[in-house]
């Protein structure tokens, strides 16, 4: 046996247990005619590894935060050859920090549950990041995963506070308890990708008190902005090669932490935003909610006294921003509730407002605003004839019509965020400017 190890250093090394067969490469530290069985890396880093490559079912054990450091952007910077090889992570801190850069491929990291000696049951958990659209040069993913120590799925990683579903109940016992950290957060540009889960079916992650339907798994992340679950699903199970895949992701909505749970029982919905206003005599209404799926509908209810509704407007999921508006409130107190409504008939209230009648104004008005695209301007009474344009901060008309109704939507979805201004020109000769914000 010979061993070389010309500038690398280990916080510890159980080297211990190996058998004369084949061949192991670690970066540029070589064990020749061996294959390692265990490489337990704990406390510290191991750093600069050019390539990791397993050999007949070789296990990388990453204990009390332990991390790996591959600075190679290459997608076979680990390979496994043979029977595969086995990366024990189990804490969100044990992790793979792998310096992919602009590159792209299909980056396998070949997790597995704690072997048979730790008191687990060695099942293979790759997971495979495919990167289509590259990021910066000098971004790292960080790799880890580990199994929950409750079927409540706790501890949570850092960032996540709950597990609640639409209807603010805790759903863990329909989420597999098993946490992925795929963390791109030190690239400035993030990649686009499609990932790749494996799962165990004959562990207590599926089982034990949990309620989690194979057959409905998808994946689902949490939005350390919102600090909620995103209310989408993503991927396709396959149950017999213990799989869900085909988990695309965009650059700005490439999160870290995901799970697998019962598409049946979504967690919760969580809005961009919820604004209600009025104007003259009307009651509007905005919201907005990205990466929901089509299996979410709203609908507007209004009442005379807060306990008796009808519906007024039913919206289905077809985009992002969502305008309500009723230029016909009750005389005096109007209440008007929004409330979603899954595949499975659960229904939640969103919000539920109060509106004052009031059809005094004598000014325009923009709402909402700032906006994201959809706007509305009110026009004041005995000014409903006017012309509407849309000015840049230079004064140029970028758009311009002509309105005869004192309440009319507007688009501007495809101008860049900004300042801009809107000139109204009414048929007496007056005119007003009001600032617009494009966010």
């Amino acid at each position: 046996m010979e061993l070389t190890t010309p500038r690398y250093m280990f916080w510890m090394l159980d080297l211990t247990r190996f058998v004369a067969k084949s061949v192991m490469k670690f970066g540029t530290i070589k064990f020749f005619k061996i294959c390692i069985i265990q490489l337990t890396i704990s406390s510290g880093f191991c750093i600069g590894q050019n390539r990791i490559v397993f050999n007949n079912n070789a296990y990388m054990v990453l204990d009390n935060n332990g991390k790996v450091l591959i600075e190679n952007s290459n997608s076979n910077a680990i390979q496994s050859l043979g029977s595969g090889g086995n990366i024990i992570s189990e804490n969100e801190n044990d992790m793979i920090i792998w310096s992919i850069g602009s590159s792209v491929g299909s980056y396998v990291v070949p997790f597995t549950t704690r072997p048979i000696i730790q008191g687990g049951n060695s099942v293979k958990l790759p997971l495979t990041l495919s990167i289509s659209s590259p990021g910066n040069s000098a971004g790292q993913i960080k790799f880890s995963t580990y199994e929950t120590a409750t079927d409540y799925n706790q501890p949570y990683p850092t960032g996540v506070s709950s597990m609640n579903q639409t209807n603010n109940s805790d759903g863990s016992q329909f989420t597999m308890d098993r946490f992925w950290i795929i963390d791109n957060s030190s690239y400035s540009t993030k990649p686009s990708a499609s990932i790749t889960f494996t799962y165990d079916e004959s562990s207590n992650e599926l089982g034990g008190s949990n309620l989690v339907l194979e057959t409905d798994l998808v994946a689902q992340r949490w939005n350390s902005v919102l600090g909620s679950w995103e209310s989408v699903s993503f991927g396709n199970v396959n149950t017999t090669s213990n799989t869900v895949s085909n988990v695309n992701v965009s650059p700005s909505d490439f999160w870290s932490t995901w799970v697998l749970q019962s598409v049946s029982v979504p967690l919760a919905i969580d809005l961009d935003y919820f604004t209600s206003s009025k104007s003259d005599c009307a009651f509007r209404m905005n919201w907005g909610i990205t990466n929901l799926s089509d299996k979410v509908s709203f609908e507007v209810l209004k009442s005379k006294n807060g306990s008796d509704w009808v519906l007024v407007e039913k919206f289905e999921f077809d985009g992002a921003d969502f305008l309500f508006k009723d230029e016909n409130p009750y005389e005096e107190i109007t209440y008007y509730q929004l409330i979603s409504t899954d595949i499975n008939g659960q229904v939640e209230i969103i919000e539920t407002v109060a509106f004052l009648k009031d059809c005094e104004n004598t000014l325009s008005s923009l709402y909402p605003n700032p906006t994201k695209g959809l706007f509305s301007i009110s026009f004041p009474n005995g000014k409903r004839s006017a012309k509407a344009s849309i000015l840049d901060v230079s004064g140029k008309t970028l758009m311009s019509k002509d309105y005869e109704s004192n309440l009319v939507d507007w688009n501007v979805e495809h101008l860049v965020s900004g300042t801009y201004y809107v000139l109204i020109e009414y048929d007496d000769q007056s005119t007003e400017t009001l600032k617009l914000i494009r966010f």
